[in-house]
């Protein structure tokens, strides 16, 4: 498990790597939720939920999920039943190997996920 979660000054060093974006205004503030309100998140999230539970999903969600967090989306959703855990996995590893690489760090990205 990759320990860490978003933060204003990760959200914000995140956002700051995409000018044409934050022109746009596509980062924004959660303004009606207090406890994230200072939180930079992409306007658009990569939601996890359909798919097989299977080793071809698996490596098409990794995909999705490293393309997305190069493009700028920031937002990430997942649960404990989405795929029977193997989304919140596909996330892990694509957090892995961008972190791995220095593409992102764990503070930037906020992960959603819930109990089934």
């Amino acid at each position: 498990m990759i320990s860490g979660f978003a933060t204003p000054e990760g959200t914000a060093r995140y956002r700051q790597r995409f000018p044409q974006l934050s022109e746009a205004e596509f980062f924004r503030h959660p303004e009606h939720v207090p406890a994230a309100r200072e939180l930079w998140r992409s306007s658009l999230g990569l939601g996890t939920y359909l798919g097989e539970p299977d080793d071809a999903a698996d490596a098409a969600y990794t995909e999705a999920i490293l393309l997305a967090l190069r493009s700028g989306i920031n937002v990430l959703d997942t649960a404990i039943n989405y795929r029977h855990q193997r989304s919140e996995r596909n996330i892990g590893a694509a957090l892995t190997q961008l972190i791995a690489t220095g593409d992102v760090q764990r503070d930037e990205v906020f992960v959603c996920t819930k109990a089934g």
